[in-house]
């Protein structure tokens, strides 16, 4: 029972350690990946967001990627961004306390090992140090699919297709 507990919360630490993938937040049971939702005939709303250890600018990156693979899909030749924002959510890491892995293995445990864990979605305070602090994005916008009939700030969809390279799941 205990090697269990502790293999799931070795799966939770690990899962979390690499930056998230090209991948549809729905499809993935996942709160982290691309969404959208269809506002008008012509509209959407998209939006991309990354785990702690996704950056900024691949989070902005996969969001205007996910709009042209939206607007191709639609048979459209370009898009329009009507509305972009980058939401920044920090969560502070504080350490609350240690435990001694006490038969992790099912075997006698010694007494002098103890594992440090972290609590998390404490809000950042003026008292957080910056190694403390962890921050993940969320690239919104609101995207007007165009066929022939250019405006203002438009780009062509095959364009921003070739020029953005995304490893897809």
């Amino acid at each position: 029972m205990k090697l269990s507990i502790y293999l799931s919360f070795l799966l939770l630490i690990t899962s979390c350690a690499t930056p998230t993938k090209y991948q549809s937040a729905e499809k993935a049971n996942n709160e982290y990946g691309f969404k959208e939702e269809k506002i008008k005939t012509n509209i959407y709303r998209v939006s991309f967001e990354g785990n702690f250890n996704t950056e900024k600018s691949t989070v902005e990156k996969y969001m205007v990627y996910r709009a042209a693979e939206l607007a191709q899909r639609n048979g459209k030749k370009y898009l329009r961004f009507l509305d972009k924002e980058v939401e920044t959510n920090e969560k502070v890491l504080q350490n609350v306390s240690s435990f001694n892995a006490i038969g992790a293995y099912g075997g006698a445990s010694d007494p002098n090992y103890s594992y440090q864990y972290y609590a998390y979605n404490f809000p950042a305070s003026s008292h957080s140090t910056p190694e403390m602090v962890e921050k993940n994005f969320k690239a919104i916008s609101y995207v007007e699919f165009l066929n022939d009939d250019l405006k203002s700030g438009s780009l062509k969809v095959s364009s921003v297709l070739k020029q953005i390279n995304v490893e897809k799941e």
